[in-house]
């Protein structure tokens, strides 16, 4: 069954959400590949999922122009997380994850049950919780501020246009 037409925003839209978690999770880890090597097997599976959730919506497109909008995503995300440098992980994964949920609350994205990014979202926030239990609390106002940044960034940008709801705060643990 072929996908019925869809342009490279919408392509953008889809991916940009995941390739943040990625380019984060990626960040996080690099310490742990230096000093091993290597990634834990359960890390890299992750990442793994992560990367393959990247590239589904970019599938069915031929070679150049898919690496070419591959490029165009890894850019868009690498320099919004490059605005959180200094950053905790903690505060940018909420920020990460707020503004996935933000964009599944607007109908602009969908996450699938079982799906690579589902898998690797529940990993992610089971090790994020037990990690930073006590300061995640901490951070939820200032990361849903940061959602609005971005939201704002993206959309002068000409990207999630025609929000359908506000923002709703807090994605329950």
């Amino acid at each position: 069954m072929s996908r019925p037409y869809v342009n490279a925003k919408w392509r953008v839209e889809q991916v940009l959400p995941v390739r943040l978690l990625f380019g984060w999770l990626s960040d996080m880890l690099e310490d742990e590949k230096r000093s091993n090597g290597a990634y834990k097997p359960e890390n890299y599976e992750v990442l793994q999922a992560l990367q393959r959730a990247c590239h589904e919506p970019l599938a069915d497109m031929e070679g150049k122009e898919a690496a070419k909008l591959a490029r165009r995503i890894d850019r868009l995300a690498e320099s919004i997380l490059r605005g959180f440098n200094g950053h905790t992980a903690g505060k940018v994964w909420l920020m990460v994850i707020y503004f996935w949920h933000d964009l599944i609350e607007d109908g602009f994205c969908i996450l699938v049950e079982g799906s690579d990014a589902d898998k690797a979202f529940e990993a992610i926030k089971a090790a994020v919780i037990e990690e930073g239990s006590t300061e995640l609390p901490k951070m939820e106002e200032s990361a849903e501020n940061d959602v609005q940044r971005v939201r704002a960034r993206l959309e002068s940008e000409g990207y999630y246009q025609h929000r359908r709801v506000e923002y709703r705060g807090r994605v329950k643990a």
